[in-house]
C-alpha cells in the first residue's frame, strides 16, 4: 500500500532528511534545525527492530518499527523522540516535514 500526504505548509524550509545508524543504546532522534513540524517518517531500512520512546518514559519502548516498515506521525516535541536498536545495528531514515 502507498500512502500519500499532503499539507500546505506555513513556512518555506526545506524537508529534512537523514539516516540514523542506531545501536542498543537510546539516542536522540536527530531533527536538524527543525523545532516542530507537519509530519515525521521513520522508516527502518535496515533488518533489525527500532524501538521508539520519549524521553518522558525511556524505560520501556512505546513503539516497535519492524524491518523494512515505516511509521508516520505529528509529535508534539521532536526533542522528546528517542530512538534504539534492540539488537545490535539499525538504519533509520528521518524524513521530516517543516509547518
Amino acid at each position: 500500500t502507498d500512502v500519500s500526504y499532503a499539507v500546505e505548509l506555513e513556512s518555506d524550509e526545506q524537508v529534512y532528511h537523514r539516516h540514523m545508524t542506531l545501536t542498543e543504546d537510546w539516542k536522540r532522534l536527530d531533527y536538524g534545525w527543525l523545532e516542530s513540524c507537519s509530519m515525521l517518517i521513520l522508516q527502518n531500512v535496515g533488518d533489525g527492530i527500532v524501538e521508539i520512546s520519549n524521553t518522558y518514559s525511556p524505560t520501556y519502548p512505546s513503539w516497535v518499527l519492524l524491518p523494512k516498515t515505516d511509521m508516520r506521525g505529528c509529535p508534539i516535541d521532536l526533542a522528546t523522540i528517542i530512538l534504539r536498536s534492540q539488537k545490535g545495528q539499525s538504519r533509520v531514515l528521518v524524513t521530516i516535514y517543516p509547518r
